[in-house]
């Protein structure tokens, strides 16, 4: 008796926590039930190059990594293929894109694999979420290092005579954090206007420690002519929260540092296709590889003793990712560490 696509796609799911993992897996059952079938499967992601083939199948395709268009794909498959998509409804959620030719995609075989792929991403979808919910992971985890932070500056109250200045320097970082906590954990609100794109970079580098940085912006692509729609307040928090992490890094070493802004015009149809990139270039300390995946990470920080709460970084992702955007951070193995706040620009109607 042959199987259900359902169990194909289970035969081929090695965990169920991952949409790329299920992406894969579905593709490896498409593949086992239609060893014949011509086919591709794309991931998709909201960022300036959000293609990356995850699996072909009796395709001679040549092998490439980030994509910013399906172009270079269909140049080499040709008209006689056509997509759809798994969910099938456009969000800013991951999703992924089956190619494969015209006619197969018409087959009531072809259609109840699609619709059984999609539901079982659907169920994936619900039970990160409820899982999430219950777990509370998160707020956990910052509950407990706030109820840590609070236990170290109450022992030093022992003995305050002794301790006057580290008391004041915990009660400065106590007060920095609680106010950076609370922005975090609650929703961010966005009051968007349009203006200027180097009128909205001017703006942020006025007045202050970032005035005498504002000769190290570069802008490309003519960007600074064009207008983008954001939350001017918290476009400006963005920036200075990844600006003073590259002063620190860099020690005020302005020579050190480089700030690049840039367009990235993205051709999908059913997307944003235009990114305001702001990139801050640092020759500091570099990031260590192994602390990478946690930058991002509220609380993570190498300089908690100068007071850092490690909540920049975190702070700057959970602005971005209420305008639709992401951050980017890459260390570079020449000590550059590089972020880049990528900001969505026009988004198609």
């Amino acid at each position: 008796m042959k199987k259900s696509n359902l169990l194909l796609i289970k035969d081929n799911l090695e965990t169920f926590t991952d949409f790329n993992a299920l992406a894969l897996a579905a593709a490896k059952a498409l593949a086992a039930a239609y060893p014949r079938l011509p086919f591709v499967v794309v991931g998709y992601r909201p960022a300036p190059n959000p293609l990356s083939v995850l699996y072909s199948n009796n395709l001679n395709l040549e092998r490439s990594g980030e994509l910013s268009s399906l172009e270079t794909i269909y140049q080499q498959l040709g008209e006689s293929f056509d997509q759809v998509f798994v969910p099938d409804h456009v969000s800013y959620d991951e999703k992924f894109i089956l190619i494969t030719k015209k006619q197969e995609l018409k087959k009531p075989e072809i259609k109840a694999f699609i619709e059984d792929w999609r539901a079982l991403h659907t169920i994936l979808k619900n039970y990160l979420e409820h899982h999430l919910a219950e777990q509370n992971m998160e707020y956990g985890n910052q509950i407990s290092q706030l109820i840590h932070d609070v236990d170290a500056l109450m022992r030093l109250w022992k003995d305050p005579a002794q301790e006057a200045e580290r008391i004041e320097k915990r009660l400065i970082y106590q007060s920095n954090l609680n106010k950076r906590l609370l922005f975090f954990v609650r929703d961010v609100e966005l009051l968007k206007s349009r203006v200027n794109i180097k009128e909205l970079i001017d703006a942020v580098f006025e007045e202050g420690e970032f005035k005498s940085l504002k000769d190290k912006i570069e802008f490309r692509e003519n960007i600074e002519r064009e207008s983008i729609e954001v939350d001017l307040e918290l476009f400006n928090m963005a920036l200075k929260e990844t600006l003073h992490n590259a002063l620190k890094a860099a020690k005020n070493d302005l020579n050190k540092i480089e700030i690049k802004i840039s367009k990235v015009t993205v051709d999908l149809h059913f997307f944003l296709n235009q990114w305001l990139i702001v990139t801050i270039i640092n020759s500091g300390t570099g990031i260590n590889p192994d602390y990478l995946p946690w930058v991002k990470t509220p609380y993570f920080t190498t300089w908690k003793e100068d007071g850092n709460t490690g909540f920049g970084l975190a702070i700057c992702q959970k602005i971005l990712a209420a305008h639709q955007g992401y951050l980017d951070v890459k260390s570079a193995t020449d000590g550059k560490t590089e972020v880049s706040l990528c900001w969505p620009m026009i988004e198609n109607e």
